[in-house]
């Protein structure tokens, strides 16, 4: 068993079996493929003939097949359904966590979680910087996300698969994000503050008040909260901007 870290840097035409778990579901991300990870990196599966076995997000297969290049992305090649073979199912893998500037070839084919600011959109492309340089997201038909209400400004969350699609050598350009599901996008909104103020409980005031030495009346802390009852003493907090 190879981890994929070692697979994806072997020679083109290497033979290699490795145990990885389901992280894009069969022909979720283009015909005849899948994504998988384990914990050394990730990588795109592509069947030369027929179709997967049923695998779902989750489960833990074992993959026979050859590494091949296409587009300037490292696959693995497997010959038909019996070189997926189900090992268990499983929780769906977590993203890691990446800087906007960091899809591309060194964590080519994992599933990660960027978050930015929206700069542009174009068709199925949406641009995210987080400071560190652009992102490109790529929304793909089959997974039914709807982009439209994202726009330019927008803070956003995004989960998804690195992918690489370049025509020509030296295959160095062509990164982009495809996310999976509806909810791989998420607003990123700032926190807002909360300030729960227990309600004072209401109690008689005492008769006569306790004086000081030059008469003034001194009232306790309960009594103080029951006398702003009685005058209707009504206090608003600001949450924004205001340091109590």
């Amino acid at each position: 068993i190879t981890p994929i870290s070692l697979a994806r840097a072997a020679p083109l035409g290497t033979k290699v079996y490795l145990r990885a778990q389901v992280s894009a579901p069969p022909n979720l991300m283009g015909a005849r493929s899948m994504y998988v990870q384990d914990e050394s990196g990730g990588l795109r599966v592509y069947v030369q003939h027929g179709d997967f076995p049923d695998l779902s997000l989750g489960d833990w297969a074992l993959l026979t097949g050859d590494m091949i290049e296409q587009r300037g992305e490292q696959v693995i090649r497997i010959f038909a359904a019996y070189d997926a073979i189900l090992l268990s199912s499983g929780a769906p893998p977590p993203p890691w966590s990446i800087a906007t500037t960091k899809v591309g070839e060194e964590n080519e084919g994992r599933l990660v979680i960027v978050e930015g600011l929206i700069e542009s959109k174009s068709g199925a492309y949406i641009y995210v910087n987080d400071g560190s340089g652009l992102a490109r997201i790529y929304v793909r038909e089959a997974t039914n996300i709807d982009t439209e209400p994202w726009v330019k400004g927008d803070d956003i969350q995004i989960v998804g698969i690195v992918s690489q699609w370049d025509s020509q050598p030296p295959y160095d350009v062509g990164y982009r994000l495809m996310p999976r599901f509806p909810q791989d996008l998420q607003p990123l909104s700032p926190p807002t503050l909360v300030i729960s103020i227990p309600t004072p409980v209401s109690s008689p005031l005492p008769q006569t008040l306790p004086q000081t030495g030059e008469g003034w009346p001194v009232l306790t802390a309960l009594g103080l909260g029951a006398l702003a009852l009685e005058l209707g003493l009504g206090l608003k907090i600001w949450a924004r901007g205001r340091r109590f």
